[in-house]
């Protein structure tokens, strides 16, 4: 089968999908690899289920040929139309909204760059004051609230208090136009 997206040909040889199950609420789940399932609206089945997808990355992916190589193909950017692979080759990357990479619905997917999308990141797992950019300085006993925007690193403030440092922190993700689910 041969299909344009983003104006590029490409081509699949592979099986269609191997099962489909009607949520019976405007959506289907698509079985993957490795026991996963996605999620996309009724109105996308037709375009998903040319393909036989897999579990690769956390994200559901399938092989293709472009150009004569093999390439990664993501759900959510044949749904939204985007580049390629990870964010490479494309003007723009998806953005999960609710941090599920499996989760392809349309209110759920948004395309976005690479820098709006860092500003929807879940909360790294070392962290130990629950919020992003927010942590303890043992040199000076003090919270010290940061933020990361445009390549920079700007320091907020340091606090006795942690939750003053996480307010502060907040007030900055407002200011700095951060996604309400960052950090979540």
């Amino acid at each position: 089968m041969n299909l344009t997206v983003n104006n590029i040909e490409i081509q699949y040889r592979g099986k269609a999908c191997k099962k489909l199950v009607d949520n019976k609420d405007g959506t289907h789940s698509v079985l993957l690899t490795q026991d996963k399932w996605a999620i996309v609206d009724d109105s996308d089945v037709d375009l998903i289920k040319q393909f036989n997808w897999c579990y690769s990355g956390g994200y559901a992916s399938v092989n293709i040929r472009r150009e004569e190589k093999r390439t990664p193909l993501l759900m959510h950017q044949l749904l939204l139309n985007t580049g390629f692979g990870s964010g490479k080759g494309g003007d723009s990357v998806v953005d999960h909204e609710d941090g599920n990479r499996l989760n392809n619905q349309r209110y759920n997917i948004r395309a976005t760059s690479t820098h709006d999308n860092n500003k929807n990141r879940a909360r790294q797992t070392n962290n130990k004051s629950g919020t992003p950019g927010v942590y303890w300085h043992k040199g000076s006993s003090k919270w010290i609230a940061r933020i990361h925007v445009n390549r920079k690193d700007i320091t907020i403030g340091s606090f006795v208090n942690k939750d003053d440092a996480i307010n502060a922190r907040k007030k900055a993700d407002v200011q700095y136009n951060f996604h309400e689910n960052h950090g979540r």
